[in-house]
């Protein structure tokens, strides 16, 4: 398995694990902000979830850890 990338934006991480949490969390709020009405469901408010889960594809490429594998 190539070495995945842990960084994103300005921030490195540890650990892939470390990064997919941090990363699937920020996601998670981003959406539950936009279903509750907060932010608009428009392009930009959802490619801010969207970047990040693309990010973490491309990191974990056809090895996902099975702790994130359920």
């Amino acid at each position: 398995m190539k070495h995945p990338r842990l960084k994103y934006e300005q921030r490195t991480f540890a650990h892939i694990d470390e990064m997919a949490e941090t990363l699937l969390h920020e996601a998670n709020e981003q959406l539950v902000r936009i279903d509750m009405g907060l932010l608009p469901n428009d392009v930009p408010s959802r490619n801010y979830a969207k970047f990040r889960l693309m990010h973490l594809q491309r990191s974990f490429g056809e090895h996902i850890p099975i702790s994130f594998n359920v």
